[in-house]
């Protein structure tokens, strides 16, 4: 099963930390959506999650991992410039850097230096090609110096969606990923990060039952990335009294992107899979074990 967070052509969605659980439960992180929602939907549309599958065993502390806050140097966004295919220099755009021709790239100056490649007009057009995708995916990363895993690609419209999510310390991680959408073998778009997270503090964290039970307090206050359908029928809209429903196969152990205070950092996370395809973070430190800064 492909493990893919993917919405549109380059954008990422992921998640943080529900809010506290029912009576009897303690109360969860206090990280937030890295994707926040847009609004509440109502009871009748808000999915419910359904347990089919067994849920692992896993560790009782774990590390988290902060996305380094410093200025990117011009040589490293010259470099990604020229593995996106733009001939113009980068120039400083307030606290971080700007290059174009053709396409824009941007890369902020906020903690992990989250990038960003568009066209604005006039993208390259061809016939979708997998194969020429991941080709080009390839040679990005061996032109752009940035460390990524293995990509998979996934057919969007006429275009194909490549994403290399990577694996940190030996574990699975969802939302810090590359994301490059491309036509024929030329990239059109993209999103990764600059630089790489460092070790951070080890925390308590809770089982995937509790994290299950969390999970399920959070949906409907931010977007899924999965597309629910009604059970017992092949459409997206439940008829009045029914509500779509996200089927939990299992989970892995991980590290999810997440915002503490407003800085990203990668967080200890159960990862829940779905019959859908896609995976489900959930946070797994306590409230009450954070301390009062980002770790």
């Amino acid at each position: 099963m492909n493990r893919r967070l993917v919405s549109g052509l380059a954008i990422v969605i992921t998640f943080g930390a529900a809010a506290g659980c029912g009576p009897g439960h303690a109360r969860y992180s206090s990280l937030t959506a890295a994707a926040r929602p847009s609004a509440s939907p109502s009871p009748s549309t808000t999915p419910r999650a359904v347990l089919i599958g067994p849920l692992p065993e896993g560790p009782s502390h774990a590390t988290a991992w902060t996305l380094p806050a410093k200025p990117a140097d011009s040589a490293s966004v010259a470099r990604l410039a020229r593995a996106l295919g733009i001939s113009g220099t980068p120039q400083p755009q307030g606290s971080g850097w700007e290059a174009s021709g053709p396409g824009t790239l941007q890369v902020s100056g906020e903690p992990g230096l989250r990038w960003s490649f568009f066209f604005v007009k006039d993208a390259p057009t061809a016939p979708p090609d997998e194969a020429a995708a991941l080709a080009a995916a390839a040679r990005f990363a061996r032109a752009s110096g940035v460390r990524v895993g293995p990509f998979a690609a996934t057919l969007t419209g006429r275009q194909v969606t490549v994403v290399a999510d990577q694996s940190l310390d030996g574990l699975p991680t969802a939302g810090w990923q590359t994301q490059l959408t491309v036509a024929g073998d030329t990239i059109i778009a993209g999103n990764g990060w600059l630089v790489r997270p460092q070790r951070g503090a080890e925390y308590p964290v809770m089982s995937a039952r509790d994290a299950f039970e969390a999970l399920l307090t959070a949906l409907g206050r931010r977007p899924l990335p999965v597309r629910v359908r009604c059970p017992e029928a092949e459409q997206e809209a439940c008829p009045p009294g029914r509500r779509p429903v996200i089927s939990v196969t299992g989970a892995r152990f991980g590290l999810s992107l997440a915002y503490w205070r407003n800085r990203p950092v990668l967080a200890p996370s159960w990862l829940f899979t779905t019959a859908q395809g896609a995976v489900i973070p959930q946070v797994a430190v306590p409230a009450t074990n954070l301390p009062s800064s980002p770790p």
